[in-house]
């Protein structure tokens, strides 16, 4: 679970809060179940908590409902410029 007020501060914003599916889709090309970090229409930043980057590799949406990858973490870091940073819901 995200903390939408600790995203909002991660992020720099005042208030976050899920996109709707329609613009999620529009935005990064992806239907909503598949949207992972690449291969986006256009990039868009990477948050990673900081629990879930603890562990060595995590498994993450591939572009397609249902397709799942596992991948080192610090290679998604490497790859995206996630910045790690606390957004879990105490």
């Amino acid at each position: 679970m995200v903390s939408e007020k600790k995203l909002a501060k991660a992020s720099g914003h005042k208030r976050v809060s899920p996109a709707a599916p329609r613009d999620a889709e529009r935005v990064t090309g992806f239907q909503i179940g598949g949207i992972g970090p690449f291969g986006l229409k256009q990039p868009l930043p990477v948050l990673l908590d900081e629990t879930t980057a603890q562990h060595d590799e995590i498994v993450i949406n591939a572009g397609a409902r249902g397709t799942m990858i596992r991948i080192a973490t610090v290679d998604l870091l490497r790859l995206t410029g996630a910045r790690i940073v606390d957004i879990r819901v105490e």
